[in-house]
């Protein structure tokens, strides 16, 4: 099954070692799939056992913590567990308490300390690391070299003051470490001085314990208000940080705000636009209309106005009717003082020639005259006929020009109102898309000077 991997493996390891699957081992293995805790405290472990677990580890990713202290571990069986923990990078805590480490093995952990990047607690109290300064000197490099160590016991190792001073040097250069603990060790005075400048530059170190050292209480006592400032700086540094966090989710939240708020505007903005366009699609509508109106309008004046050329046309027809009437008129006038003269000379004659036929030229004389008076009649009623003719003519000309008057003024009138209406509809729209672009400008001058005052906030801050 893909849950007990581990313990497939172990049994095929043992048919390839030739030796017999340890049920006890088994266990603990099995404990280690479910809890990740691998827990072989005080149980001796042989090289071939070891050089099985070392598989295991290696190819395991469900260990978290390590446990082989009291095992009696040889350094052959050492260097294989501590190799396979060097590839392996889930295990967060190992324990080597009292396995005799020292000399060549040193050097290893130190190793698996500057290429695993998972282990944050290793106890390895009860061994002899401070046998050989120049192993430990190594020891101290990987432990320089390694980001994720935060807890290291390195109690009753046989520590010297050389060995503290590769372990200070080690200290100036990690900054992950913070709880050291050094009892009951070998470390003197000149130890504790090497530890002191060491804090000088680590800030991270929040403890160190060093009962059962041969320190002075003023070392001591410096060295504890060191720790004691560094956990203040760190307090600090957490509380600085948690601020800092919090204004950046603040100033994300406004970034946030202000993206909605800038889309809410944008949607608005192109809805007004949208409005807009339509608005001034239907002003189009309506001034095609309305244009259509006064074109229908300018028809209705252009035929009035033909129809005025066509009476002004038919007035002078009549005109000319009326001085033809006058010129027959003023012919008849001409024609009657001619026959008048005729007549008076025929008769001044026939009185001088026929002086005895008075009677008969007398009578003649009364039938010219009653012709006389016949024809002034008819030229009286003629002359009347053609006043009225004249009175009619005139009168037909003052109504057709005064209804031709009153109907270009209304036509005027009507044109200069829809001019005028759509002069206001032009400008009410303009005032409408300037106030909106205005509105526009406003709000993204606001949101503009918000975003500089979080900007200059940030600065502040940082």
């Amino acid at each position: 099954m893909k849950d007990y991997y581990e313990l497939y493996l172990y049994d095929k390891l043992c048919i390839k070692e030739t030796c017999h699957p340890n049920e006890d081992i088994k266990k603990i293995i099995r404990n280690a799939v479910v809890t990740g805790d691998l827990c072989f405290g005080g149980s001796p472990l042989s090289l071939k056992t070891c050089k099985i677990l070392s598989e295991i580890m290696r190819k395991s990713s469900s260990i978290r913590f390590a446990d082989f202290s009291d095992c009696l571990l040889s350094p052959d069986a050492l260097g294989l567990i501590i190799e396979s923990i060097t590839c392996n990078q889930n295990i967060k805590e190992l324990n080597l308490f009292g396995n005799n480490i020292k000399n060549e093995n040193v050097p290893l952990i130190g190793k698996l300390l500057s290429r695993n990047a998972s282990i944050e607690t290793l106890i390895l109290k009860w061994n002899s690391f401070g046998e050989s300064v120049k192993c430990f000197s190594a020891f101290c490099d990987g432990l320089a070299k390694n980001e994720s160590l935060q807890r290291l016991d390195l109690r009753n190792n046989e520590l010297c003051e050389n060995c503290i001073n590769h372990l200070a040097n080690a200290l100036k250069n990690n900054a992950s470490l913070k709880h050291l603990d050094l009892r009951w060790n070998n470390i003197s005075n000149g130890g504790a001085k090497y530890l002191l400048q060491a804090l000088e530059e680590n800030s991270s170190l929040k403890n160190i314990l060093l009962e059962g050292n041969h320190i002075h209480s003023e070392l001591r006592f410096a060295i504890e208000k060191c720790l004691k400032d560094n956990l203040n700086l760190s307090e600090k540094n957490v509380e600085y940080e948690k601020r800092v966090d919090l204004l950046k989710a603040r100033i994300q939240a406004l970034e946030l705000t202000h993206d909605q708020n800038l889309e809410i505007v944008k949607e608005a903005a192109e809805k007004r636009v949208i409005d807009s366009q339509k608005r001034l699609a239907d002003l189009a509508n309506e001034i095609s209309q309305y244009r259509k109106t006064i074109q229908n309008l300018e028809e209705k004046v252009s035929t009035l106005n033909s129809n005025l050329i066509h009476e002004k046309q038919k007035s002078a027809v009549m005109e000319e009717v009326l001085k033809d009437r006058e010129k027959q008129y003023s012919d008849l006038s001409l024609e009657y003082q001619s026959s008048d003269k005729a007549l008076k000379k025929a008769l001044h004659e026939k009185e001088l020639e026929h002086l005895k036929i008075n009677a008969l030229a007398h009578e003649k004389l009364s039938q010219e005259k009653e012709l006389l008076a016949k024809v002034e009649a008819e030229l009286e009623a003629e002359k009347f006929k053609n006043t009225s003719l004249i009175n009619e003519i005139s009168w037909e000309k003052n109504k057709v020009e005064a209804t031709i008057k009153q109907k270009t003024e209304t036509l005027e009138i009507e044109r200069d109102m829809w001019r005028k209406k759509v002069d206001e509809l032009e400008s009410s729209y303009s005032a409408q898309i300037q106030r909106m672009k205005s509105l526009a400008l406003d709000k993204q001058q606001s949101l503009e000077n918000t975003i500089m005052e979080l900007s200059e906030k940030q600065v502040l801050l940082f």
